[in-house]
């Protein structure tokens, strides 16, 4: 009986870490295969047919060129979800082995997005290549859940910040992104003492991993202080009035939008249509749990419209 040798490749790799608890995250990164290569050690009984070309000891598919690859097989995916890919690999069953239709063979199981690293072993046995591809699979995201925030519809909200849809690739970065977008959007309901917890439940068979997130949105902030620079021509009470910034009222996604519109419509009563309003400035004082804000606004002329001409009869 031929004795076994390993076939090496270059991997494609990305490192996906995913435990029941995920810890901070590290951006992932992807490595192009650029050589397949195949090395063997010279056994203490050795049949020519087996051993690596003298020339070439450290890549013996030179030797191995040639020889009909007798079986492929597969490991970290099932067959059944590589089943598309039946006899379209570019090193097939019954082909003679090429270092070529190796490397395109790795680079169409990547291209699959099935698995995270993928790697190709061999041994000689009957004068032909047995192949096994085998990698770590990819995780695909299941079942995203947020429980826990505060609000009627604050958990729905948080998932849609999520970004995280079911069926796509989950990654680390993906993980990273979600948390960051659940906490701005708690930030803009006024929510910034919040706690985001992840877990994560594995399904390997499916290739899947659902995602529970546990909220808890902390003290809700209050409208603190206001100041204004520019020429108003209002005093603070009546710009406060106007912006529906009151301090006892909490902050919530909407608070900047209906001050700015609430004073913009004040000066339009006025007849000040080039009036500007903006928002400077806003912070969180975590002391007195407010928000305190800083705009400028400037009123503008005022701006009469009058219309001359003949009149247009309404029947015409």
């Amino acid at each position: 009986m031929a004795r076994r040798a390993p076939l090496k490749s270059v991997l494609l790799a990305c490192a996906l870490a995913y435990l029941a608890s995920i810890p901070p995250i590290n951006r992932c990164q992807e490595q192009t295969v650029e050589a397949a290569s195949i090395t063997t050690g010279q056994p203490a009984h050795s049949d020519p047919s087996t051993t690596a070309n003298p020339d070439s000891p450290d890549d013996p598919i030179v030797a191995w060129e040639g020889l009909p690859v007798r079986h492929i097989a597969f490991e970290g995916v099932s067959a059944d979800r590589l089943a598309p890919l039946s006899g379209h690999l570019a090193q097939g069953t019954g082909a003679p082995l090429t270092e070529e239709n190796v490397k395109k063979s790795l680079r169409q199981l990547y291209a699959t997005g099935l698995f995270e690293t993928v790697e190709v072993a061999g041994s000689l046995l009957d004068g032909g290549v047995d192949l096994v591809f085998r990698g770590k699979p990819s995780t695909f995201i299941g079942i995203v859940s947020v429980v826990g925030a505060t609000g009627a519809t604050m958990n729905t909200q948080l998932q849609r910040a999520s970004q995280l849809d079911a069926g796509t690739r989950l990654t680390q970065a993906k993980l990273i992104r979600a948390v960051a977008q659940m906490r701005s959007t708690l930030e803009e309901n006024g929510y910034h003492e919040s706690a985001i917890a992840q877990n994560i439940t594995p399904r390997p068979g499916q290739q899947l991993a659902d995602i529970a997130f546990h909220v808890v949105s902390g003290p809700r902030a209050r409208v603190g202080k206001i100041t204004v620079s520019g020429d108003s021509g209002m005093s603070l009470e009546d710009f406060r009035l106007h912006s529906h910034l009151w301090k006892v009222a909490h902050v919530d996604h909407d608070t900047v939008n209906r001050a700015l519109d609430g004073v913009l419509k004040e000066y339009q009563k006025q007849e000040r249509l080039e009036a500007e309003v903006k928002l400077e400035s806003a912070s969180y004082d975590q002391t007195s749990k407010t928000m305190n804000y800083h705009f400028s606004a400037n009123r503008g002329p005022l701006v009469n419209v009058e219309v001359e001409g003949a009149s247009i009869d309404a029947e015409r």
